[in-house]
């Protein structure tokens, strides 16, 4: 009487040979290839609902109408204080709560001029602090009179748990301080994945008393935008091997040949985006984000200064026939002068 043995047998992905796959936390993933800095794509307050919910805290220091309605990511109602910005200003601060602190380095204000006595914002700046008593200067900037939605990007190289918007003045000085949301945003690092990659196992003995071999299964924890093809190539001998051939997605059954070795091989494909990011532009609006140098040129590039024009002085002093001008040159900041052009206005 012959006897048929069923068996399930488990691949064990450390012992596959990679090509651009790698085995994170137990898991295969293809290889990261680049990273790059962007910052979250929702601000990391929360849609308050109230002051203090969903959580952290949002207070002002003048509230006609109450501070988590700027934070409420609704255009329709709006924080606003209760009289013109005073001497120091106006302040409207958001604690994220116990323990949690943050990387801001982006923020976006839409100020409210709905009407006669709404006029929004004028000078602003955003400062933070840990311990809400002494607070450290991270950006300050002047918003337009408008009520569309500006960003700003800075650089903070800290991390707080409260951060506070100091409104120092109005346009014109007039009507109480009026913004509609306020969004906050740290940096993270997204992750730029190889578009393909395979694994391939080791030849896998079914035994002397192999008759068949019928699927493969038990494919999971597949990630979104990602799909696999899966290869089989067979032996009877363990020496020579038939061509890789691609399982049958829809019912798993292997289609190379029966034999007593297999090997096995899977594809992984990557969801495939073109994604055009601009870094920074360096123009000349973005020269208040970097230390002041004036070596360097911001001109859609960034790159140091090549032509410099400089105003001479007369010397009166001269007494021989023509006038005398002259201006001294910083030799310790010139690698070389190429060329010097004189230009007369009369």
């Amino acid at each position: 009487m012959a006897i048929i043995k069923t068996e399930t047998l488990n691949l064990d992905f450390n012992k596959g040979f990679r090509t651009n796959v790698e085995i994170v936390n137990g898991r295969v993933q293809l290889e990261v290839v680049g990273t790059s800095l962007v910052p979250y794509k929702e601000s990391n307050i929360p849609k308050m609902t109230s002051n203090t919910t969903p959580s952290g805290t949002a207070t002002a220091s003048a509230a006609y109408y109450p501070a988590w309605h700027a934070f409420d990511r609704n255009d329709i109602t709006y924080w606003r204080g209760d009289t013109t910005p005073p001497v120091g200003g106006h302040w409207i601060k958001y604690d994220f709560g116990s323990n949690v602190v943050k990387q801001i380095e982006k923020i976006a204000i839409t100020a409210n001029t709905s009407s006669g006595t709404d006029v929004g914002i004028k000078t602003f700046n955003l400062s933070g602090s840990n311990d809400d008593i002494n607070f450290n200067m991270i950006y300050s900037d002047v918003h337009p009179n408008s009520t569309e939605r500006v960003e700003y990007n800075f650089i903070n190289l800290n991390k707080y748990k409260i951060y506070k918007l100091t409104v120092l003045d109005s346009y014109d000085n007039r009507g109480y301080t009026s913004i509609k949301e306020i969004e906050m945003r740290e940096y993270k690092n997204e992750y730029f994945y190889s578009p393909s990659g395979t694994i391939e196992f080791p030849s896998i003995d079914l035994g002397s008393h192999f008759k068949q071999i019928n699927s493969i299964s038990a494919i999971k924890n597949i990630p979104e935008a990602t799909s696999l093809k899966i290869f089989t190539s067979t032996s009877r001998n363990n020496i020579t091997y038939s061509d890789f051939s691609l399982l049958n997605n829809d019912t798993g059954l292997i289609t190379s040949p029966q034999g007593r070795y297999i090997k096995i091989k899977v594809e992984f494909l990557g969801d495939t985006k073109i994604i055009d990011k601009v870094i920074n532009d360096f123009f000349v609006g973005e020269e208040s984000q970097f230390q002041h140098n004036d070596l360097i040129m911001f001109d859609g590039s960034l790159r140091l200064k090549i032509n410099y024009s400089n105003e001479m002085i007369r010397d009166i002093s001269w007494s021989e026939e023509g006038k005398l001008f002259r201006k001294p040159l910083n030799k310790t900041k010139l690698k070389k002068i190429n060329t010097i052009r004189v230009r007369i206005d009369e």
